[in-house]
C-alpha cells in the first residue's frame, strides 16, 4: 500500500490544501487529525488553510460515493484546540452536527475550555430559507462540501470487516505497523504476548497523543480486515482543591481543604503509578481546622502534613490555577473537599472544564465528601446533560450536617447540600447507614465517596475502574 492516499473528506466550507492522519476506523466512524498541508504554502506570506490538528469524526454516510446499503444520515463531529498565541489565551471546543449527507439540520457546540465566544453550550438549528447552516453562525463557515485531503498516515485503518469474537490481548510499546491481506507486520516494537490468528490486540503507548494509550484490534476474516482503535486515558490524575475558606461552628474554626481528603487519594494514586497534580480555581488553599485535629490527622498522615518538604506538601503549597492546566493530560479527576467546597466548587468553571474533558475522553471522574458540589454545573460534553444525571452518587449526608449543628451556617452561604445537588440534577443519592461509615459508590466511570473516612477507598475504586478502561 502506498504511504500517500488522496481522498475527499466532507468538511465545513474549508478551502486550501489539507493533510490528514487516520487514527481510528470501524464500520460506523472514521477519526482523522486534520492539518494544513504546509509544504504547499512555501512562504510566510502565503495564506494557509488556518487548520491545525483538528479532530474530525465522520461515518460512512459522509463518503462522497455511498456504498450499497450505507446510511445517508449521521453525526459530524470535530474537536478544535486553539493554542495560546501572541498573548491570547488558548481555548478548545467540541462541536457536532446532525447530518443528512452534506446538509446540517442542527449543530451543537460545547465549550471544553477557555472559549468565551461560544459560552458553555450553544445549539444552532439551520435557518429556514438560508444557504448557511448552524456551523456558519458558529464559526464563520458555509455549507459542507467534499474537500480533497491527502492521507499521510493510518491508511491501514480504512479496511472494514465483520467483527468476530476476541481471543486474547498483547501489550507493545509504540512503533510502526502495517497490514497486507490478513498479515500484520510490526516493526520497532516489543511484543509482550503472542496471540491467536483470529484477533490481534495491542495496547500501544503513544506519548504524542495526550500521553495516552491506543488499543488496536485486528480481525482476520475471509476476504476482509478491520482495525479498530480506542484511546485509553493518560495515567495522570488531578486532585482538585477548594480555594474557599469560611468561619464555621459559630466562628470558632475556619473551614477550607479537609487535609486527608486530598492526602489519602494522593497516596493511593501515586502508589498506583499515577503522576498526580493538585490544583484549585485560584491556585490557593486554606487548611481546614477540624481536619488538622488528632481524630482526623495523626501518624504518617500528620508526619507528611507537618513536613513542608514532603512531595505532597510541595505540590499542595505550590499548586497552580486550574486555568493554567492542559485538561487533555489527565485520565482521572478526583474532587477532594471540605465544607468550603460548597462555596466555590459550584462555580469553579476551570476545574469543571477539566473534569468534563476527562469524562469526554473516557477517563474517570471521582469525588469525596463535599466534593460532589463540583457537579452543580458540570455538563457531560457528550450529552449536554448534567454529568451525574441518572447516575448513582454519594457524598456527605444532610443528616451529618444537622448532627454537627452547622446547617444554619451552611444555609447562610447560599449553598446546596450534596443530597440537594443530586436531587436537582436527577442523580440517585445513596449512603451508608452510619454518617461516618467508609462508603463509596461506583457507577461506570463515576466514583464517589461519602465522607473523609471514604477518601482512600474511593481513590482505590477509581483506580480499579481506570485499570479496566
Amino acid at each position: 500500500m502506498s504511504s500517500i492516499t488522496t481522498t475527499s473528506l466532507l468538511l465545513p466550507q474549508y478551502s486550501g490544501y489539507f493533510n490528514a492522519e487516520i487514527i481510528g476506523a470501524n464500520p460506523t466512524a472514521t477519526t482523522f487529525i486534520l492539518d494544513c498541508d504546509y509544504e504547499k504554502y512555501p512562504t510566510e506570506d502565503d495564506e494557509d488553510c488556518y487548520v491545525t490538528s483538528q479532530t474530525i469524526i465522520v461515518g460512512p454516510w459522509a463518503d462522497k460515493t455511498l456504498s450499497p446499503g450505507a446510511p445517508t444520515t449521521g453525526i459530524f463531529r470535530k474537536i478544535y484546540v486553539q493554542e495560546p498565541e501572541d498573548g491570547d489565551d488558548g481555548y478548545s471546543f467540541s462541536a457536532q452536527c446532525e447530518m443528512s449527507r452534506d446538509y446540517a439540520s442542527i449543530c451543537t457546540t460545547i465549550n471544553i475550555g477557555g472559549n468565551g465566544y461560544f459560552g458553555e453550550t450553544a445549539t444552532f438549528p439551520r435557518s429556514t430559507g438560508t444557504a448557511y447552516d448552524g456551523f456558519y453562525r458558529m464559526g464563520g463557515w458555509g455549507d459542507f462540501d467534499w474537500v480533497p485531503v491527502t492521507i499521510t498516515k493510518g491508511q491501514k485503518y480504512l479496511a472494514t470487516a465483520t467483527e468476530v469474537t476476541a481471543t486474547s490481548d498483547a501489550e507493545v510499546t509504540s512503533g510502526a505497523t502495517s497490514t497486507s491481506g490478513h498479515v500484520v507486520v510490526i516493526t520497532g516494537i516489543k511484543v509482550v504476548a503472542v496471540v491467536g490468528l483470529i484477533l490481534l490486540t495491542f495496547l500501544v503507548d503513544v506519548g504524542a497523543i495526550g500521553q495516552g494509550r491506543i488499543r488496536f484490534r485486528y480481525w482476520k476474516n475471509p476476504g476482509a480486515n478491520k482495525v479498530q482503535i480506542k484511546m485509553s486515558p493518560p495515567r495522570r490524575a488531578l486532585i482538585s482543591i477548594t480555594s474557599a475558606s469560611a468561619s464555621l461552628f459559630q466562628g470558632t474554626e475556619t473551614t477550607g481543604l479537609f487535609i486527608s481528603e486530598a492526602l489519602h487519594p494522593y497516596n493511593v494514586l501515586t502508589a498506583a503509578g499515577f503522576e498526580v497534580d493538585l490544583a484549585s480555581e485560584t491556585g490557593t488553599y486554606t487548611p481546614d481546622w477540624l481536619s488538622q485535629q488528632p481524630d482526623f490527622l495523626n501518624g504518617d498522615d500528620l508526619a507528611t502534613w507537618s513536613n513542608t518538604n514532603s512531595e505532597f506538601r510541595k505540590k499542595l503549597d505550590n499548586m497552580v490555577k486550574a486555568s493554567e492546566l492542559d485538561a487533555s493530560k489527565y485520565g482521572l479527576f478526583y474532587a477532594s473537599a471540605g465544607h468550603a467546597a460548597l462555596i466555590d466548587y459550584p462555580t469553579a468553571t476551570h476545574l469543571q472544564k477539566i473534569a468534563a474533558q476527562v469524562w469526554a475522553n473516557g477517563g474517570v471522574v471521582s469525588s469525596v465528601c463535599h466534593g460532589p458540589a463540583i457537579f452543580a454545573n458540570l455538563i457531560d460534553p457528550t450529552t449536554n446533560e448534567p454529568l451525574i444525571k441518572g447516575k448513582r452518587i454519594t457524598g456527605f449526608t444532610t443528616e451529618a450536617e444537622i448532627e454537627m449543628k452547622i446547617m444554619e451556617e451552611l444555609r447562610s452561604w447560599g449553598s446546596e447540600m450534596v443530597e440537594e445537588v443530586a436531587e436537582r440534577l436527577g442523580a440517585v443519592y445513596e449512603r451508608a447507614p452510619g454518617i461516618w461509615d467508609d462508603f463509596h459508590v461506583v457507577d461506570g466511570r463515576l466514583v464517589t465517596g461519602q465522607n473523609p473516612a471514604s477518601a482512600a477507598s474511593t481513590a482505590e475504586a477509581a483506580v480499579a475502574v481506570f485499570e479496566k478502561l
